[in-house]
């Protein structure tokens, strides 16, 4: 009995979106109309943050470390009716009060405005609400092992415009940030 109100209470203490699977055969998998608005695996970002404050990501296969990569974004994603995602996964084990990430798309002219403003900012993840109508899109700050999504729409990018990502935990953006460039297609990994 100790069991089922103790059960009971868990559950209840779950937000009110958590999704229950069906049955077992369906959990874990996503229905048709979810993937339907998902942006195709070009379009898809995966990024991780670390306990020695850097970004890393798999480029051709190998895992490279910010500031020394730079994120390829094929050109078709810009006016790809699916958007294009991107993940932020803190792979480290650190708090994030000790050691957050998030992950910023905005113009690389507004980089240091926006950093230098969040910096305050903690209970805004960082990011000043004066700021943040310079920013494309951004996860919020995440610590060990948690992960964030966020999507941007199709015409997010302007081809014309030079763009970067960053950290703006405090301290973090000096080594945790590059470029974006937009490419024919993606690389082979």
């Amino acid at each position: 009995m100790i069991r089922h109100v103790v059960l009971i209470g868990l559950l209840s203490a779950l937000p009110s979106s958590f999704v229950y699977a069906k049955d077992e055969a369906s959990k874990g998998k996503a229905t048709k109309s979810e993937t339907d608005n998902l942006p195709s695996k070009e379009c898809t970002f995966v990024i991780s943050g670390t306990d020695d404050m850097h970004y890393t990501m798999l480029v051709a296969g190998k895992e490279v470390k910010s500031p020394d990569f730079s994120l390829n974004i094929p050109k078709k994603c810009i006016d790809d009716p699916k958007g294009t995602s991107f993940t932020l996964n803190h792979v480290g084990i650190a708090l994030k009060a000790a050691m957050g990430h998030n992950l910023i798309i905005l113009e690389t002219a507004n980089l240091d405005k926006v950093v230098l403003a969040g910096i305050s900012q903690q209970a805004n993840d960082f990011i000043d609400p004066a700021t943040k109508n310079l920013i494309l899109g951004h996860t919020k700050v995440i610590g060990g092992k948690e992960s964030d999504s966020f999507k941007l729409p199709k015409n997010a990018f302007d081809p014309k415009k030079d763009y970067s990502f960053v950290c703006s935990f405090p301290g973090h953006a000096a080594v945790m940030k590059g470029k974006i460039v937009f490419v024919e297609s993606a690389a082979k990994s």
